[in-house]
């Protein structure tokens, strides 16, 4: 049976196509000496959608101290975390927008 080679990374290579693959929702360590492989793939925990900031396609992020800044196509949000709880703000204004 072919052995099923897994990505190291998630990082293109310097030319189209160099890349190993993908990482989603796991990460790759070094295996001790005398492992039967020379990395581990360990799952770490996903992503979970806290709240619905419109239906456009996702631009960018920054956070700026403890505020986020979201760029959904030609949307832009303020989110806020207090208490747990996540509180977007829609951003106002015909100004470009440069992240």
């Amino acid at each position: 049976m072919a052995e099923i080679i897994f990505p190291t990374s998630t990082a293109p290579g310097i030319n189209q196509g160099e890349s190993g693959g993908r990482l989603i929702n796991s990460q790759v360590e070094f295996a001790p000496a005398g492992s039967r492989s020379q990395h581990i793939w360990r799952a770490v925990p996903g992503l979970r959608s806290a709240t619905s900031l419109g239906a456009a396609d996702h631009r960018g992020a920054l956070k700026f101290g403890s505020t986020l800044i979201v760029i959904n196509d030609d949307e832009g949000y303020s989110v806020t975390k207090a208490a747990g709880v996540y509180t977007p703000t829609a951003l106002t204004g015909a100004a470009l927008l440069s992240m």
